[in-house]
């Protein structure tokens, strides 16, 4: 049995009535049951004719053979095999073709919005699909089987669960604000879209550490055990250069006078005027100098003077030759992009490096914080799996930590308040639904741990006159869809741009 033929079968033995096949193609249950069916490239497809384009992106010829036989293949199964699909084509043809755009808009609104899907969640769909494993185990070689078999590429059938997936997460914050208000306040309301707030807890991981006190007993005896020796090992060559070297630095003074860029005569002036600070620097008092000459308004107030400052920290030629000097050099002129410096070596610090004994009890400290503060994180995350709402509670308050409010955001907030533009944040607040209704997992963004719950969900002033959900027989208004929804999408269809070939349509 071919892979194709395996995909299609573990999908079929589902148990779908007319209904709930409904209810897990158009409010996204399960993503991809349609994709799953879809073969491209097929005797009799129109290949790589254009049949719409969406904002600049195409929708194919093949794409509507696809979409079609999706929809005979759903309707055979809604009317056990008798749909007339010969008598009933234009209309097939139709609404693939309005399936097909409707989900470009819906993918390109979504991205737009921040409503993401990470490709983590897209490869765990993907290794879960039965067909694509062996002994229970996701078999790399036949998935690429079905892909070849499909003549599809994966980046072209990830794109088919992502945009699914993206509007399964738009769909259900409608819906959050759809079941609370009843069907005539919608007609008569001004909606079209949403505002959120959301609740937010902020654990730095690194400020939580300062309040997990370690006693010299606990790190004596964790220094006993040799895995420990090992762990603050790598520990030290990791941070070695970041936390326990210091490096060599030059404390120095400096004049500045500026030129004009491919200006000769400004440039031999600057040049004059350095030259003759430098023969008085000899005799005269440098910072008094630097205080009446030079140009560099952040250090002239302090006699030109730069303090410390190591490698890396100045332009190249200034860094070359204040760190080949000696103390009490005078040196210059040094060209820089900046112009004319004449320099003066205050004081040098040789570089050093703290060794692993002197920082072994400081990193044993380390650890054995990070691990405590881990171990209560994860009971944390055990806590939200679990639904224990009370008990998160009980753990912040230990931590003295409280809720916050991001404020008001639309799906168009590039930032959310108080929050970011983090990836996994977004696909957190995408995942909550109703008022009320707490993130089952701890949110990672860099140190930061976030606790997160729905605080309120709004909807915002725009007509929805006219914009009642189409009656056509697959249209997601017709199977439970709100109004408040199907009013995004026809402000969608009317504000992009949508050009359609019906002479490219299947003959």
């Amino acid at each position: 049995m071919s892979i194709q033929d395996q995909v299609k079968k573990s999908l079929s033995q589902h148990s779908l009535t007319a209904r709930s096949v409904i209810a897990y193609v158009l409010f996204g249950a399960i993503i991809l049951v349609f994709v799953l069916f879809g073969f491209p490239g097929q005797e009799g497809s129109t290949g790589t004719a254009i049949v719409a384009v969406v904002n600049g992106q195409i929708i194919s010829g093949a794409d509507l053979n696809e979409e079609v036989s999706q929809l005979e293949r759903f309707y055979s199964q809604m009317f056990g095999g008798n749909f007339g699909m010969q008598a009933q084509r234009q209309m097939l043809e139709s609404q693939a073709m309005e399936n097909l755009i409707t989900r470009e808009l819906l993918a390109q609104e979504s991205t737009k919005a921040g409503v993401l899907v990470s490709d983590k969640e897209i490869r765990d769909f993907i290794v879960d699909i039965p067909a694509f494993q062996e002994q229970g185990r996701f078999d790399k070689a036949r998935y690429f089987q079905y892909l070849e078999g499909t003549r599809s590429t994966a980046e072209e059938f990830e794109s088919k669960i992502r945009k699914e997936a993206q509007r399964m997460r738009v769909k259900r914050l409608f819906d959050a604000v759809d079941s609370e208000v009843d069907l005539q306040t919608k007609k008569d309301a001004e909606v079209g879209g949403l505002k959120l707030n959301v609740q937010f807890v902020r654990m730095d991981r690194d400020q939580l550490m300062k309040g997990v006190h370690v006693s010299a007993t606990q790190v004596e005896e964790f220094i006993k055990n040799p895995e420990n020796l090992k762990k603050i090992e790598v520990d030290y060559e990791t941070h070695k250069n970041e936390l326990f070297s210091t490096p060599e630095q030059i404390k120095a003074q400096h004049i500045l006078i500026k030129f004009k860029e491919g200006d000769g005569p400004s440039e031999t002036k600057a040049l004059t005027r350095i030259s003759d600070l430098k023969v008085r620097a000899a005799k005269e008092d440098f910072a008094t100098l630097a205080k009446a000459n030079s140009e560099d308004e952040g250090s002239k107030a302090k006699g030109g003077d730069l303090g410390f400052f190591s490698r890396g920290q100045m332009v190249p030629q200034f860094e070359s030759a204040a760190f080949n000097a000696n103390v009490g050099d005078l040196i210059g002129p040094v060209k820089t992009n900046f112009g004319y410096h004449l320099i003066k070596v205050l004081d040098k610090k040789a570089g050093k490096v703290k060794g692993l004994p002197e920082a072994q009890a400081e990193i044993a400290q380390k650890l054995i914080a990070e691990m405590e503060l881990d171990e209560k994180f994860q009971k944390i995350e055990e806590l939200l799996g679990q639904k224990k709402w009370n008990e998160v509670e009980a753990q912040l308050k230990v931590w003295n930590v409280t809720w916050d409010e991001s404020g008001d955001f639309d799906l168009q907030t590039e930032m959310i308040p108080k929050l970011s533009g983090g990836e996994s944040l977004k696909e957190a607040i995408w995942g909550l639904g109703a008022p009320g209704q707490w993130y089952e997992h701890l949110v990672r963004e860099g140190s930061v741990r976030y606790i997160l719950k729905m605080k309120d969900i709004k909807q915002v002033a725009t007509s929805l006159e006219n914009k009642s959900p189409k009656n056509d027989m697959f249209s997601p208004g017709q199977q439970g869809s709100g109004v408040l929804f199907e009013g995004w999408l026809e402000a969608i269809r009317e504000t992009n741009s949508v050009k359609r070939y019906k002479s490219a349509m299947i003959e």
